[in-house]
């Protein structure tokens, strides 16, 4: 009797302690999951990748996971659009003009990196650019000097589902080239 009491015990406690642990559903098997991967490609972790901190953890990623980056870069950019662009076009003198100081997600690419930090915390780092750069699937998006609005880079903590960081590379327009700059000044110099 004391010994079928002690198995019942001890498969209790087990049972009990493997349900206890935190389980995070997801994959680590990224192309999995369902995302516009015509405009965002998710890097596995790669420790050799700047972005990733040695001591970071592969993130298993969930469809919501995606959703819940995408809101918030989506809610970053509203705001950028509504507030922020406004002020540029003030600081620039009203001589550049407004559309080059927006952000249109569509024309960018934006390449995710998934991984838990070192206090288990489940974060997404990102970089969204609309430069021409064919190999963006499969290399990191370093771009160069002064890009201004055409690149912006991101930090989300899906623990916490917000934003910790959102920066663009300096300020700056975001006109995809000399001569659209060139047709929206004179549109807003004839209006």
């Amino acid at each position: 009797m004391r010994k079928k009491s002690i198995v019942y015990w001890a498969s209790l406690i087990a049972v009990i302690g493997v349900s206890c642990q935190q389980h995070y559903p997801g994959t680590l098997d990224y192309s999995a999951l369902h995302y516009d991967t015509g405009h965002v490609i998710i890097f596995n972790r790669d420790t050799t990748m700047y972005v990733f901190a040695k001591s970071a953890d592969p993130l298993p990623l969930l469809n919501d996971d995606i959703r819940i980056v995408d809101s918030l870069v989506d809610e970053e950019v509203k705001l950028h659009n509504k507030e922020r662009a406004p002020l540029l076009y003030q600081e620039f003198n009203k001589v550049l003009p407004l559309e080059c100081l927006m952000i249109d997600l569509v024309k960018y690419k934006r390449q995710y990196f998934p991984f838990k930090d070192s206090n288990h915390q489940k974060i997404i780092a990102g970089i969204c650019f609309k430069s021409n750069f064919p190999e963006w699937k499969t290399e990191i998006y370093h771009g160069g000097h002064h890009e201004g609005l055409r690149t912006l880079r991101f930090r989300v903590n899906l623990s916490e589902r917000n934003m910790v960081e959102w920066r663009d590379a300096g300020g700056g327009y975001s006109c995809d080239s000399w001569e659209q700059y060139r047709n929206a000044s004179i549109d807003t110099k004839n209006k």
